[in-house]
């Protein structure tokens, strides 16, 4: 467990001292996010859980390009011909299924070192947040989808740029790798409404509404039926959803959704590009109260949970006495290095990421 440990405490004391000094460095920031890349990429396949073996699978299994049109292998049958491109690209260079890994664990470093300088005021706290808050899931288990959903948060610069081919062609891009990503589509348009509380309310009203009715099945399902991309693949994931509730998912939207919609005014001042990151946590909120009772919308409800980061960040904003501010911070930390912990200690019985080991040092 030592080396999460070592790394959020790392994350942490940078975001502690980025805050006091109200400076981040880049150079560091772009350390770290490189840390966390190559901490996931250089796993040994037996860390991430069932789905790790899973790619190693595939990857050991592919002949060459002709399966990216016509798979051989059962497993790639059903796998985005984009994934099965990238991955016969790198093995054509003579890499092995480790280096891949690490490859595409540094991608993903570089992409949230751009997203989150980019976009956010607090990136090295967005960093240590995230490490609690899909950091361990999507980077060790969920490898095609954090691949995608980092393509889709890339996309956010011509959101933000009002660029509509652009940003499309990012997210069929990253369908092509993990066909859920078209889920992220909406947010382009999504981004010019300005909700008032009142209508926030409202929409989180009616998500509870659809969950305790049941009808996110229904919903899905019809979704699947219009997708171009990735509906059947969505069907199936309805079709073998199994139920449960995380009750801490709720314990902690409520008391953010109620500070954020009650310090607006100083949050907007504060944060970049506050409309659409919250407009985006919105997103995450709503999926998780209107599919409360389906344990696969975790995975789709992934590509929006930069908002929910975002947002949490922003809290540091609700007041402008700095002595306030970082006792926030402190609280923030402290309950993400609680989380995490009980992410390392529950996954796969304890057994997914721990103990952790790296095939750069066996």
């Amino acid at each position: 467990m030592y080396p999460y440990l070592i790394t959020f405490s790392l994350i942490s004391i940078f975001a502690v001292n980025s805050y006091f000094k109200n400076f981040t460095s880049k150079v560091i920031l772009l350390f770290l996010t490189l840390l966390v890349g190559g901490l996931a990429g250089s796993r040994v396949h037996t860390l991430g859980g069932f789905d790790t073996g899973v790619y190693k699978l595939m990857y050991e299994n592919l002949r060459g390009y002709i399966d990216v049109f016509s798979p051989d292998y059962f497993l790639l049958q059903t796998t985005e011909r984009g994934f099965i491109f990238l991955m016969v690209t790198i093995k054509s260079l003579g890499i092995n299924f480790n280096f891949f890994l690490l490859i595409l664990g540094l991608f993903c470093g570089l992409a949230i070192y751009f997203i989150f300088s980019r976009f956010t005021k607090y990136p090295i706290i967005i960093l240590a947040i995230f490490l609690s808050k899909g950091y361990l899931y999507y980077f060790f288990t969920a490898q095609r989808q954090i691949v995608a959903m980092c393509i889709c948060w890339l996309a956010i610069l011509f959101v933000i740029n009002k660029k509509f081919l652009p940003f499309v062609t990012l997210i069929v891009l990253a369908s092509l790798i993990h066909s859920s990503a078209i889920i992220f589509l909406p947010i382009y348009f999504i981004n010019r409404f300005n909700f008032s509380n009142r209508q926030v309310i409202i929409l989180i009203l009616a998500s509870v509404l659809v969950g305790v009715l049941k009808l996110g099945a229904l919903i899905g399902t019809s979704i699947s039926n219009i997708l171009p991309i990735g509906g059947e693949k969505l069907s199936g994931y309805i079709n073998n959803a199994e139920g449960g509730i995380n009750i801490l998912n709720y314990l902690e939207l409520i008391p953010v959704l109620f500070l954020v919609l009650t310090n607006k005014i100083n949050i907007i001042n504060s944060t970049p590009y506050y409309k659409l990151f919250f407009n985006i946590f919105l997103v995450y909120v709503l999926i998780t109260f209107a599919f409360f009772d389906f344990s696969f919308i975790a995975r789709l409800k992934g590509y929006f949970i930069i908002g929910y980061i975002v947002v949490i960040a922003s809290l540091l904003d609700v007041t402008k006495k700095r002595e306030y501010g970082i006792g926030i911070l402190i609280f923030i930390l402290l309950y993400c290095f609680v989380v995490m912990i009980r992410e390392l200690l529950v996954f796969d019985g304890g057994e997914g990421y721990l103990p952790y080991e790296s095939f750069l040092f066996i």
